[in-house]
């Protein structure tokens, strides 16, 4: 099964509390630990690429 959009929420470091979506594995429980990747405006973005991402992308 695809990972599905949700709505998320985090705490920064300053005690910020910023929202955003993130994909999910379908049955992960609300409130559950996921990892989401945040630009520098605390945006929340794709994961960095990996090096094999770039030699394939970049081929």
């Amino acid at each position: 099964m695809a990972k599905q959009p949700v709505p998320v929420r985090w705490t920064e470091e300053n005690d910020t509390v910023r929202t955003g979506a993130a994909l999910v594995k379908p049955g992960t429980s609300k409130g559950a630990a996921v990892a989401v990747w945040v630009d520098r405006s605390g945006n929340v973005t794709s994961p960095p690429a990996s090096a094999l991402n770039g030699d394939v992308s970049g081929v």
